[in-house]
């Protein structure tokens, strides 16, 4: 039994970020990642290969363009370091599916140098070379534009509107967005706006864990676990003192009701936003406030994700959603917060 005031912190997991034409493409990444269970339909900026040139047997410079902004960079792409081929000859390069990829097919003097060299590499690309007849490799526009900025000292930031929040519980990410009534509504009006050629669909998905701590030094149950800082996350999940379901409920419920989506009409306009007040006892511990912690950097490509709609803007890599209920149990507020970054990290 857990007894007294307390405060329960929902942390944003693991991310991915892709843009929605993809989702088939990457059918078989989302279904072995079910950690994935709250997604963000976004409107961002269309990026695309503008040039590929070739200016010697060993390397070829892309160039990708921010329509939006007519920004662009540029990266040299190494025979020997990027293809792990002597030489460009081995390879054809095309531009393909409107500047949104890099095709990579293998000429026949390629593929003699697989079967020499690269045995094991064709037997696991077989699929591939059954359905082309030789191997063919494709790099997204987003994959270099990855590489750019993981390579580089700054950092780069993405602005990206949110649509749509919604979570999947009874099916796999993948299922769920797939079968989804409303993203066919979005890409429907997407497709007549008159700005349609400068954005992308984008599907940012991520995970949910909870953290219970002591918040009012009253003595509790768990309090030795608490301040021995030995609680892990989803403690209270595997103790039974609430559900994975709930706290899913809990993230989608507080995003929504912060960034109030154009397309989540139903909870954004809800009169009862209080609801969420339901998630404020288990067992009988109060709990204020309820905290969700929105981390918005991608470590490993450099890039910061700012988030807007027309009522709101997030600021920082790190955020804290804080829900507050008055003495009633009613949705007092939601704010926007942030951590001192190196404490966070």
């Amino acid at each position: 039994m857990v007894k007294g005031n307390a405060a329960i912190e929902v942390c944003m997991g693991d991310k991915f970020l892709f843009p929605y034409d993809y989702l088939d493409e990457l059918k078989e990444e989302l279904k072995s990642k079910n950690k994935y269970n709250i997604y963000y339909v976004l409107k961002g900026p269309r990026f695309r290969i503008s040039s590929m040139q070739i200016i010697d047997r060993l390397n070829c410079i892309v160039e990708i363009e921010n329509l939006v902004d007519g920004n662009r960079i540029g990266m040299t792409l190494n025979s020997y370091a990027f293809f792990q081929l002597p030489d460009l000859s081995y390879i054809d390069l095309r531009i393909e599916n409107g500047g949104s990829v890099l095709q990579v097919d293998f000429n026949e003097k390629g593929m003699e140098y697989l079967r020499e060299y690269e045995t094991e590499y064709l037997e696991r690309n077989k699929k591939i070379i059954e359905e082309h007849g030789y191997m063919r490799l494709q790099y997204h526009v987003m994959f270099f534009r990855e590489l750019f900025f993981s390579n580089q000292e700054v950092e780069g930031v993405d602005e990206y509107e949110v649509l749509y929040i919604g979570q999947s519980q009874k099916e796999g990410i993948y299922e769920r967005l797939y079968i989804h009534n409303t993203i066919p509504e979005i890409l429907r009006h997407f497709m007549k706006d008159n700005n349609r050629d400068k954005y992308d669909l984008y599907i940012m998905t991520t995970g949910v864990h909870v953290r219970y701590f002591e918040e009012y030094n009253i003595a509790q149950y768990l309090t030795n676990i608490i301040t021995s800082n030995s609680l892990k996350e989803d403690f209270i999940i595997n103790e039974g003192l609430i559900t994975k379901e709930e706290v899913i409920d809990i993230a989608e419920a507080i995003l929504i009701l912060f960034f109030k989506p154009e397309y989540n009409e139903k909870l954004k306009n809800t009169k009862k936003p209080e609801e969420l007040a339901r998630y404020r006892i288990f067992n009988e511990c109060l709990i204020n406030p309820i905290t969700y912690s929105l981390d918005l950097y991608f470590e490993d490509k450099k890039m910061k994700m700012v988030l807007k709609t027309n009522t709101v803007k997030t600021e920082y890599k790190q955020n804290v959603l804080k829900c507050e209920f008055d003495e009633e149990g009613k949705t007092k507020d939601i704010v926007l917060e942030h951590f001192v970054e190196d404490v966070y990290l």
